[in-house]
């Protein structure tokens, strides 16, 4: 049998005591439970978006954050500190 681990115990490059999780299979979970997700929302649609909101409104705000990315990227206008007097002498 060839050899799996070096003389430390760690793994040797390209071999794992398992064989690992097959590839793709992460994605293929993804793919199946986002079908599911849109089958039930093709089936139900908004009327179960807005059930939720009025039986369990803080789910359904923690549904809307889960959602969101993480950070979000906010741009402040950059006029915001111009007198009107100045955006209004450049045309803007």
């Amino acid at each position: 049998m060839a050899e799996t681990r070096d003389a430390s115990g760690r793994w040797l490059p390209r071999v794992s005591g398992s064989g690992g999780r097959p590839k793709g299979s992460r994605n293929r979970l993804g793919e199946a439970f986002l079908a599911a997700l849109q089958e039930h929302f093709l089936e139900h649609g908004t009327e179960a978006i807005r059930r939720l909101y009025n039986e369990d409104s803080v789910a359904d705000i923690r549904i809307i954050v889960s959602i969101l990315p993480r950070e979000l990227a906010v741009q402040a206008d950059p006029y915001d500190s111009w007198a009107d007097e100045q955006i209004d002498d450049c045309g803007l």
